[in-house]
C-alpha cells in the first residue's frame, strides 16, 4: 500500500480508443490525478 508521498509505481492500461496509456508519460508534470471505479452494473 502507498503512503502520502509516495510515488506510484508505474504502469500501462489499454484506452477505449485503443491506444495505451503509460503513468510514466506523465513524469515531471506538477499534478496528476488518478481515479478508479468499479465497471458499470457491478456490485461494489
Amino acid at each position: 500500500m502507498l503512503k502520502v508521498g509516495d510515488h506510484a509505481p508505474d504502469f500501462s492500461v489499454g484506452l477505449d480508443d485503443e491506444t495505451t496509456f503509460r503513468l510514466s508519460s506523465c513524469h515531471g508534470k506538477k499534478h496528476v490525478v488518478l481515479y478508479f471505479y468499479l465497471k458499470d452494473f457491478t456490485r461494489g
